[in-house]
């Protein structure tokens, strides 16, 4: 039986989510557990964020893509949380 493999098999087995990116949730919950955060609540506290917010993510499929053509807006304390400043705050934190 031959498994269909993608450009991100070699990081783990996630789904395909949108365009060709694999399932963001899937990404973000499979490091979570590989860095030692058992419960979403646990990376919750270390990063500063809610428990929903780490359920949000972990439950979607793509989120902001390298391939987006969103623009942050001018005032950069309304810049919502995106994968890259999670994986930014996951770094200042030791954690990534």
């Amino acid at each position: 039986m031959n498994e269909k493999l993608y450009w991100w098999s070699r990081y783990g087995k996630f789904n395909p989510g949108v365009g060709v990116y694999p399932h963001m949730g899937q990404v973000i919950a499979y490091y979570r557990v590989k860095r030692g955060f058992r419960t979403q609540q646990e990376l919750a506290i270390a990063l500063g964020y809610s428990k929903r917010t780490i359920e949000e993510l972990e439950g979607t499929a793509n989120m902001n893509n390298p391939d987006s053509n969103r623009t942050p807006p001018n005032d950069c304390t309304s810049v919502e949380d995106t994968p890259r400043t999670l994986s930014t705050r996951l770094a200042f934190h030791g954690l990534r």
